[in-house]
């Protein structure tokens, strides 16, 4: 997401998705997840995990994980980067948070992990099942409200748009299209 801070740190901090090659350990997929699994039938529970940011995150993720129960979703918190990595392939120095089908894993070893990842993620959730004319769309309605949402260090909609667009370098337009609404919404909800 794109916090309130100027340009250069917004694109480098906060563009949470975004990450950079670096050379990784051989990453198993299939090993043990440490930490937590919730779903809508089956909360996180308080206590289930000892990482500090649990409870808040926990909190956040089972509201959420009930107003998203017909779309079968659920929620990994990792207690480590290993598990987070294992899991994802992400680099768990730069992603805080990922969505990968109806999985939503949350990185808790990141230091900006915060309840604004689990809402960010569960947004993306929300533009799954949209198509791809419907998500323009929306990002055109978005745009028009842009004086009204306004993020500091982007005076204009057009420069938002591009530092997103080179943070996203590489990524399908479908992924940058949906990050662009999804950082949006986010600010239009602070």
């Amino acid at each position: 997401a794109i916090a309130v801070n100027s340009a250069e740190q917004t694109v480098d901090d906060d563009v949470q998705d975004a990450t950079e090659e670096q050379p990784m350990p051989e990453r198993d997929p299939d090993a043990e997840v440490d930490g937590v699994t919730a779903t809508a039938d089956n909360l996180a529970e308080e206590g289930a995990s000892t990482h500090e940011k649990f409870k808040d995150l926990r909190t956040k993720a089972n509201m959420l994980l009930k107003a998203f129960k017909s779309m079968g979703m659920e929620v990994v918190f990792h207690n480590t980067a290993e598990s987070y990595y294992n899991r994802t392939g992400s680099d768990p120095k730069v992603s805080r948070g990922k969505i990968d089908g109806k999985t939503i894993h949350i990185n808790l070893s990141h230091e900006r992990t915060t309840a604004k990842t689990v809402r960010h993620e569960f947004l993306h959730a929300a533009f799954r099942s949209i198509s791809k004319e419907k998500k323009k769309e929306f990002l055109d309605t978005l745009k028009a409200l842009y004086p009204n949402i306004k993020i500091k260090g982007y005076a204009t909609f057009a420069d938002f748009e591009a530092a997103v667009e080179k943070a996203y370098e590489g990524k399908s337009a479908d992924v940058v299209l949906e990050e662009k609404i999804v950082i949006l919404l986010e600010h239009a909800l602070e």
